[in-house]
């Protein structure tokens, strides 16, 4: 079968859907680490649930828009500026809490640790995320969205002396196998002679 919109036969796209459930259940298993999730069920863990997904739903939008403008526009200048309105936005959120109240003293350590955070967590991610916009669809470059709870749980280990699990290991596992499933080049039909 062929899907006319997308250009391509339909089994394309299905390999593609099951690749990221693949992926999907990595990140699971990362994520729950062995864990029952239905011992989590509590009002908190439900509502934050719910928030994380509200929050995937809204970043896949903004993928979507900011394919077109980076395609258009250089990926810093439009990282810089919706980076920048967002800011605003979330500032006004804040004041609206009265959350500058609650500043901490701006201390060197402080200081080092917010600009280390905005530079490696916020600056060079969107900047990269971008510019990798202007060469990749948006389901390619949002796959590589699946390995952030694989980095996480790596740097987790090195850092925090986590303890490393199976359900870790096969998180990790099936996440780069979801991950190199939605990346992988279809063959190409060789050309009748």
């Amino acid at each position: 079968m062929y899907n006319p919109l997308m250009n391509r036969p339909i089994v394309q796209d299905l390999i593609r859907i099951l690749a990221l459930g693949i992926g999907f259940l990595g990140v699971v298993s990362v994520v729950l680490n062995g864990q029952n999730p239905f011992d989590q069920l509590n009002d908190g863990y439900v509502l934050g649930s719910l928030v994380i997904l509200l929050g995937a739903l809204i970043a896949a939008v903004n993928k979507i828009y900011a394919r077109d403008l980076v395609r258009k526009y250089d990926g810093l200048y439009v990282t810089f500026f919706s980076i920048s309105l967002g800011s605003v936005f979330l500032a006004a959120l804040v004041a609206s809490q009265s959350g500058f109240a609650e500043l901490p003293e701006f201390s060197p350590q402080v200081l080092l640790s917010l600009l280390a955070i905005g530079i490696t967590g916020t600056a060079i991610p969107w900047v990269i995320w971008g510019s990798s916009l202007k060469h990749l669809d948006v389901h390619v470059a949002a796959s590589f969205n699946l390995l952030i709870p694989v980095f996480a749980a790596l740097y987790s280990l090195i850092f925090f002396d986590e303890q490393f699990t199976l359900w870790i290991l096969a998180g990790m596992l099936l996440t780069s196998l979801g991950v190199y499933l939605v990346q992988r080049e279809e063959p190409r039909p060789a050309l009748a002679l």
